[in-house]
């Protein structure tokens, strides 16, 4: 069987498989495979998605949105500054990865939040692995959530039920530490 990859979260895969017919996907409207049609090559969409959390700096979850995999960082964190009303009344600043950078964005957040966004890069000359400040607390965030089967792999079919699960999952270790 051969395939063919495009990019790295999600796109478009063409291989060669068996006969198929494709029929929508009432959730989403994409194309999936279903029942056996004609033989040949047939171009699939691939489902995925990517979490935009915010959390403080225990790493404790305050916001979790789950976006299509084809959205931008950007796009992502925009819905994330939007859901966070009473939240993040207090933030004032936001260190943000290296896919957050922007000089228009940037404005754009400080303009209408009064957020300041810090991007916590990687040295200039920097080779190899190295621990970034504040960015290993989100990636601990994101490694505790790993550690829950549901959350593990995309099992769901709708973001809202993944960031669903997210919070549970989230309230879950929260209460095991109050208890502790």
């Amino acid at each position: 069987m051969n395939a063919r990859h495009e990019g790295k979260r999600g796109g478009t895969v063409l291989q060669e498989v068996k006969p198929m017919r494709t029929t929508r996907n009432q959730c989403h409207g994409k194309m999936h495979s279903r029942t056996p049609a004609k033989p040949g090559l047939i171009a699939t969409f691939l489902l995925r998605f990517q979490r935009h959390v915010l959390v403080d700096t225990l790493g404790l979850l305050l916001i979790v949105v789950v976006t299509a995999a084809s959205l931008s960082d950007q796009a992502g964190a925009r819905k994330i500054f939007q859901q966070m009303r009473g939240t993040g009344k207090k933030l004032r600043k936001v260190w943000v990865d290296g896919t957050y950078r922007g000089a228009e964005w940037t404005v754009w957040v400080k303009e209408k939040y009064r957020i300041v966004l810090e991007s916590v890069a990687r040295a200039a000359g920097q080779k190899g692995f190295a621990v970034l400040p504040h960015r290993w607390v989100v990636e601990r965030t994101l490694a505790w959530l790993n550690q829950n089967r549901r959350l593990s792999k995309d099992y769901e079919e709708l973001p809202s039920t993944s960031e669903t699960f997210v919070y549970v999952a989230m309230t879950r270790l929260m209460l095991k530490r109050l208890v502790a």
